[in-house]
């Protein structure tokens, strides 16, 4: 039965089909169904005498062949297969691990930076750096943050060296050269370079003309030339420079501190450090009234 074929509506064999067949002009319209006899399993050609097998795809077979294709192993090359895909995968993950160690420093620098944790953003970055060395925007922006958080410690020097490592490589929106400026103007001031630190203020005042902040260090750096050499000139063009701070469109609002020791370098003629002004006052200073 299972050689044979229904072929509209008459049972052929393999051999009577081929002239039927061929005597047809419309061949395709012919319907030709293949015979399975229900009581023979297709696979060891078991014969179940009288009693249809259970069928599995719509074809008869019997319990062990249908356990045997339900239950089939694998073969020895399949497992061979896998156990070399998971060795590849395991060698892969050890020889790549630095690069997915550096993208998660990445990644957990970005969130300190979103928080304002720089120097853990830095710390991060630089890390990731290390493990990555050949990468150049890595180790552009380790530099920069770097920069900064060497900046917030008044390490001029070497806040304006690892700033200028990132010319030209940063976007325009880091106002990398405003950035690079401002570590100056405090190197002139450790060096006690004024003319270097009035120079510097202009030039960062005349590409921020709004700035608050530009403008006071214009007043700091006229202030210090005062202290130094008493000419009232410096001293009227830092009261100025203070004043249009106190108005700009841009108004910096934070702490008086720095507004405070202007004045009061202005009023002594002394010249000292941040540090040593707030451990000085540590309340604000204020002109004392004249008698």
């Amino acid at each position: 039965m299972n050689e044979t074929f229904e072929i509209d509506g008459r049972i052929l064999c393999a051999i009577c089909s081929e002239p039927f067949l061929s005597d047809r002009k419309d061949k395709q319209a012919s319907t030709i169904k293949e015979q399975i006899d229900p009581t023979i399993c297709l696979s060891c050609g078991l014969d179940n005498e009288d009693v249809p097998l259970p069928k599995m795809a719509g074809l008869p077979v019997c319990v062990k062949c249908e356990s045997f294709f339900r239950n089939r192993p694998f073969p020895q090359w399949v497992k061979a297969s896998l156990a070399g895909v998971i060795a590849l995968v395991i060698c892969s993950l050890i020889c790549n691990m630095r690069f997915i160690q550096g993208y998660i420093d990445m990644r957990c620098s970005a969130r300190a930076a979103t928080q304002r944790d720089i120097e853990r953003a830095s710390a991060l970055l630089d890390s990731a750096s290390q493990r990555v060395p050949e990468n150049d925007e890595l180790r552009t922006m380790s530099a920069f943050y770097r920069g900064i958080v060497l900046m917030h410690q008044e390490k001029w020097k070497e806040a304006v060296s690892a700033l200028n490592s990132c010319r030209g490589k940063v976007p325009p929106e880091l106002r990398l050269d405003s950035l690079i400026i401002t570590a100056q103007i405090g190197l002139a001031f450790d060096n006690k370079d004024y003319d270097k630190f009035v120079a510097l203020a202009l030039q960062m005042c005349k590409e921020n003309p709004d700035d608050s902040i530009a403008m006071a260090q214009v007043a700091s750096a006229y202030a210090c030339k005062y202290a130094v050499t008493g000419d009232e000139k410096f001293k009227e063009e830092s009261l100025k420079n203070l004043e249009h701070a106190r108005s700009a469109s841009q108004r910096y609002e934070g702490p008086e501190e720095y507004e405070q020791r202007i004045l009061y370098r202005l009023h002594t003629r002394e010249i000292i450090t941040p540090d040593e002004f707030i451990k000085r006052f540590p309340n604000g200073w204020k002109k004392p009234r004249e008698e």
